[in-house]
């Protein structure tokens, strides 16, 4: 697709984040011209991604798109080898990028909420799986049926950087995390919980302007910011891997929400302090 088809998709979601889909048009349209540039900008850059995923594969593209970012991702704990579910939170921005290149394998489904920017990414779309349904499940066991990993992000909406903030130990995740885990042990895929920090661009986080939408819960002008406008090069991310886990829950009633709130514990262990 045309990169400025993906811009297009990407202004629309940036309308619909600052809650102006119901405002007057003119607003909209003011919006929508604000965030033109910088929508056209990211999708340049996600068309190149897409692209390099065709021509080296999925991490080494994960790779470059990040250092073209000046974003630095440390991994602590061994990444799995062989069939497995990670299982993570979701501060959002660089997260997913992050994973893929941690991973450093090109066997990867990401399951996913279907957006129309991401239908856009053919090469992408091939490493995704969306939700909704029996199709995100289905896809998963066919993963770990050919070795793969499926990385699934438990909470299903944005969560805090605990690198800049206290992480939502105490928020409870939907049950598809259980489900999930139920379905690799059958498979003889291992379950890895796994913790991201530290996503987000620090002088991003300072700007006035996200300051103003976080508190109002718009998560989404940040990460535009720090990946479309030069000076934000100081992203850390830390990607810590856990040991694979033993979710033996009797298979009762309420099981996969026991299992969900079992791995919701192990990922939030991992979390490092705030700083």
């Amino acid at each position: 697709m045309p990169a400025g088809e993906i811009a297009r998709h990407s202004t629309k979601e940036i309308v619909a984040a600052l809650a102006a889909t119901d405002a007057p048009w003119w607003l909209r349209r003011a919006i929508a011209l604000g965030a033109a540039p910088a929508s056209a900008r990211l999708a340049r850059r996600l068309r190149a991604f897409d692209a390099a995923i065709a021509a080296r594969g999925l991490a080494a593209a994960a790779r470059s798109f990040l250092d073209a970012m000046g974003a630095r991702v440390t991994v602590l704990g061994a990444p799995p080898r062989g069939a497995a579910l990670v299982v993570m939170n979701h501060p959002g921005a660089y997260d997913a990028l992050a994973t893929m290149a941690a991973l450093g394998r090109d066997d990867v489904v990401f399951l996913a909420k279907e957006r129309p920017f991401l239908r856009a990414l053919p090469n992408l779309r091939a490493h995704l799986a969306f939700v909704g349904g029996a199709a995100g499940l289905k896809a998963a066991v066919r993963s770990f049926a050919r070795g793969g990993v499926v990385v699934q992000l438990g909470a299903g909406a944005i969560e805090p950087d605990a690198r800049f903030e206290r992480a939502a130990a105490s928020a409870s995740w939907p049950p598809g995390s259980g489900l999930l885990a139920e379905r690799a042990g059958r498979a003889g895929a291992a379950v890895i919980p796994a913790f991201v920090a530290g996503v987000h661009s620090p002088r991003a986080k300072r700007l006035a302007i996200v300051r103003w939408a976080e508190a109002r819960g718009i998560s989404t002008i940040g990460p535009l910011i720090q990946a479309t406008v030069p000076g934000f090069r100081d992203v850390e991310v830390t990607l810590h891997f856990g040991a694979p886990l033993t979710l033996d829950v009797p298979p009762a009633r309420g099981a996969h929400e026991a299992r969900t709130a079992l791995l919701h514990a192990r990922v939030h262990a991992l979390a490092p302090v705030a700083r």
